[in-house]
């Protein structure tokens, strides 16, 4: 059953709420939305948090931090589950958010971000890859899908 959610409402039910009831490790949370969520926080950077919104048939990834070990954490657990990720939300521009996320989809389509998010991508990433001492990607990096404030997502 497709169920449209409200971008912010999603990512408030999503992730904050289950983000304020823990603050460190990982964290299984079934939401009133019906929607399980798995939340990362990654040992070797606390700071680096990731989620992974389960449906019937598919996992939503929402950050997906930035280092190879963050992105095996998050494979793992979707491959444990047996469903795909089918998306990446990326919350804004920061590299230990969206980084991750081109090694866990196929296409740039499947990459969400705000009209903003998208721009903070565009506008810093080689600078972002320099300041941590990582080889800057080819190829287009701005996420495909961008979503204005309120627009709607549809979630199988």
């Amino acid at each position: 059953m497709n169920q449209i959610i409200k971008y912010c409402a999603f990512i408030v039910s999503a992730v904050l709420l289950p983000a304020c009831a823990s603050i460190a490790g990982d964290q299984k949370s079934d939401i009133a939305t019906g929607f399980e969520v798995e939340s990362f926080v990654f040992a070797d950077t606390a700071f680096v948090k990731a989620y992974a919104v389960e449906t019937d048939n598919e996992i939503i990834v929402i950050d997906a931090g930035f280092s190879p070990a963050h992105v095996a954490q998050i494979k793992q657990h979707a491959d444990a589950q047996g469903k795909p990720i089918t998306r990446v939300l990326i919350t804004h521009g920061h590299i230990d958010h969206y980084a991750g996320a081109y090694s866990l989809v196929k296409s740039v389509d499947q990459l969400v971000s705000s009209a903003g998010g998208a721009k903070q991508i565009k506008d810093f990433d080689a600078v972002n890859y320099a300041r941590f001492g990582l080889p800057a990607p080819t190829g287009s990096r701005v996420p495909g899908t961008i979503l204005d404030n309120g627009e709607e997502i549809i979630i199988d």
